[in-house]
């Protein structure tokens, strides 16, 4: 493995067709191959690499991958895991090849300009050169209020902008572009082992690889700690077998405001459900913090929660994990974090149409005892199979049944702030389509789980990839995910029992109360109390989007106000669905849309 101190840090790359200047490689190094090969961020299996090329293994990262290139080409990008971009230019052919890694942790924007291109780790930056146009991409915005940023693609909030998918490579030549995919996370074939234990160990092996790979020898490690099945994994992992300090944080929610009770699919007092689990491993050094609310001069752009890059989601997700963990990482000098961002679409995913896929098969026994049924009377069992094992078939007929009550075509529809006009242009029912055809409908939900994961992370790369520390997530280990998806789909639910492989998995790390647990835990409960602090300043802001022309062409920002003088009068009546989504979608993101739109038109600059 190789540190991030051991890695050249892509900034800025800039390629011209004319030969008048002088090419990158007056100043930086050539590989072997002639070419200049620069990598940013932290590719984790370089040594595992380098023993295949037959190459010194502490030979520096970017020639590794300069031969890498050389000998396999862009299908050997595939190779690598990490979380990295890449940008290789040869003098000769004055062409400049571009990557970008697989599960979207880092990111590289570029842009085309008349005599070249110029890429860089955020859009912002590459606003700098003049010759980059400026003008907004409203639609890939409004598909933001609409929570469909999976659908992005490679768009961003600027027309002239590209981001480079995770996954894929390009390559600029003399002004042509060519594009392709060097990693796709479709399994070729499905797994099949001996032992139905053999997986379980399986999993626990390729965790405690990923984890191990992402953890620094002789260096101390934060890890983010809830009391889910994902991080308590995560978590054991690295106590277990980390030569240096694991530390932990729990944020809890904010004590000086009301706070959402957990329903029935929730769990509260995180802290205290963790201590059982703390206590088998006495080596961890945890940490935990009260929630605090940001104050409004945080509120500016290009600030901690405005974005220059991508619209935040909503007033406060980022700033309650964001403001105590800054703190945390600087007290105690750390340099490296782990999350489990990903561990809801690999190795904790439901198996949600699992039921479906049993159907399909034939197996109908199997499928009625597969079951999730959460309420009781005679029609809660057919009900369960209609929603969990025949709608996977008909994504279509969701929207067909809500017409028949009386309800809005898309859930969407009941809470978002976009305008109607504008939604009726983008023609949002053509994503009902699945991206996915395998054959299977449960890993077809599993693929697009994993899709909106990485690309979710490709949007927002920019937040972590500015901070002082290494953001690393062991879930989106390019070997455990692939893993993950050529399971057996009864891995992951049997018996009415979803997320089974996690809590198998787990079974030997932590104590009961968290591998069996069916609920989630509910996080950020205090966002309610936050909101209500900031209605007069909420209200004002909604003046300003109104007054813009960029925003109001997009934001109805009349519905924003309705929401806003509808306001809950309890967090039980907040919590509930549609309001708790009208307030945090509706009102909250789209206010974080509006501002950027302000940013971008300079309103507010």
């Amino acid at each position: 493995m190789y540190e991030d101190a051991e890695v050249a840090l892509v900034s800025l790359v800039r390629a011209r067709a004319s030969r008048s200047r002088r090419p990158a490689s007056a100043i930086l190094p050539q590989g072997m191959s002639g070419q200049v090969t620069l990598l940013g961020g932290a590719i984790y299996n370089l040594g595992e690499i380098a023993a295949e090329l037959a190459i010194h293994p502490t030979t520096p990262a970017a020639l590794i991958v300069d031969r890498l290139i050389e000998e396999r080409g862009p299908a050997g990008l595939a190779r690598l895991d990490g979380d990295y971009v890449i940008a290789r230019w040869s003098p000769e052919s004055r062409t400049l090849f571009l990557a970008s890694c697989p599960m979207g942790r880092a990111s590289l924007c570029y842009a085309q300009t008349v005599d070249g291109i110029v890429a860089a780790s955020s859009p912002s930056w590459l606003l700098a050169f003049p010759d980059v146009d400026a003008e907004p991409d409203t639609d890939a915005l409004a598909m933001r209020l609409a929570k469909m940023e999976s659908r992005v693609g490679d768009r961003t909030p600027w027309r002239a902008i590209r981001r480079l998918q995770p996954g894929q490579w390009l390559e600029w030549r003399r002004g042509s572009v060519r594009a392709g995919r060097f990693w796709s996370p479709e399994p070729r074939t499905t797994l099949r082992l001996r032992r139905d234990e053999d997986y379980v160990e399986a999993a626990r092996e390729h965790l405690d690889r990923a984890v191990a790979a992402r953890c620094p020898s002789g260096t101390p490690v934060l890890s983010l700690l809830s009391a889910g099945l994902d991080s308590t994994a995560m978590v054991a992992a690295a106590a277990r077998q980390h030569d240096a300090p694991v530390h932990t944080l729990t944020v809890r929610p904010d004590p000086n405001v009301p706070l959402l009770e957990p329903g029935p699919h929730h769990f509260g007092g995180e802290w205290d459900r963790l201590q059982p689990f703390l206590a088998r491993y006495p080596q961890l050094r945890p940490h935990v913090r009260d929630a605090r609310q940001p104050g409004l001069d945080l509120e500016y752009p290009g600030g901690p929660l405005q974005s220059r890059d991508w619209p935040f989601k909503r007033p406060y997700q980022v700033a309650w994990l964001g403001l105590p963990l800054t703190d945390l990482m600087r007290e105690q000098g750390l340099s490296v974090l782990l999350s489990a961002d990903a561990g809801n679409a690999t190795m904790s995913y439901t198996g949600a149409y699992v039921v479906a896929d049993q159907l399909k098969q034939g197996r109908l026994s199997a499928a009625w005892d597969n079951l999730v049924v959460p309420d009781r009377g005679w029609h809660a069992r057919p009900r369960a199979l209609w929603r969990q094992g025949i709608m996977p078939f008909f994504p279509r007929l969701q929207r067909f049944q809500r017409r028949l009550r009386g309800q809005s075509d898309y859930w969407w529809q009941e809470w978002s702030s976009i305008r109607e006009d504008v939604a009726l242009r983008l023609q949002f029912e053509e994503h009902d389509v699945p991206q996915w055809n395998t054959g299977s409908p449960d890993l077809d939900r599993q693929l697009e789980l994993v899709d909106r994961f990485r690309n979710g992370m490709a949007q927002y790369a920019h937040f972590t990839q500015g901070q002082d520390w290494s953001w690393r997530d062991p879930y989106a280990d390019l070997a455990l995910v692939e893993f993950c998806l050529s399971l057996p789909r009864d891995q992951y639910r049997r018996a009415g029992v979803t997320r089974l492989l996690a809590r198998r998995a787990l079974a030997d790390r932590a104590p009961a109360s968290i591998y069996e647990e069916r609920r989630i835990g509910l996080q950020h409960s205090d966002w309610y109390g936050w909101m209500s602090l900031r209605r007069d300043w909420m209200a004002a802001e909604i003046d300003r989007i109104e007054q813009s022309t960029l925003a109001s062409s997009v934001i109805d920002t009349q519905k924003m106000r309705a929401i806003l003088d509808a306001w809950p009068a309890t967090p039980d009546e907040a919590s509930r669905f549609p309001t708790s989504h009208r307030l945090r979608n509706g009102l909250g993101d789209a206010l974080r849309v509006g501002q950027f739109m302000l940013m971008q038109e300079g309103s507010n600059a």
